[in-house]
């Protein structure tokens, strides 16, 4: 429903959850390297490793956006319907 993505979009509960997960996965991403903390962070969102196209955009958003970028992809993924919809 339209108000069930308007609060993750828009709550700071949410923010905080992906600020959070972002902070895991850039620390991931020094000490295991970016393939592996973009893998995990597919994993614990849709139970499955990213595509090559996936990976490839991620590694993009990230490397444009630095620190921040983590938070933010995370963010991203909450926002997608694979996240909020049980198939």
């Amino acid at each position: 429903v339209p108000a069930q993505a308007l609060a993750l979009m828009n709550d700071p509960f949410v923010h905080e959850q992906a600020r959070l997960w972002g902070e895991r996965a850039m620390k991931s991403a020094e000490d295991e390297g970016l393939p592996v903390a973009i893998d995990t962070m597919w994993q614990q969102a849709f139970g499955r490793p990213p595509s090559g196209e996936e990976v490839a955009m991620a590694r993009e958003f990230v490397g444009e956006k630095g620190a921040e970028g983590w938070a933010d992809l995370a963010h991203a993924l909450i926002q997608t319907k694979e996240f909020r919809f049980i198939p």
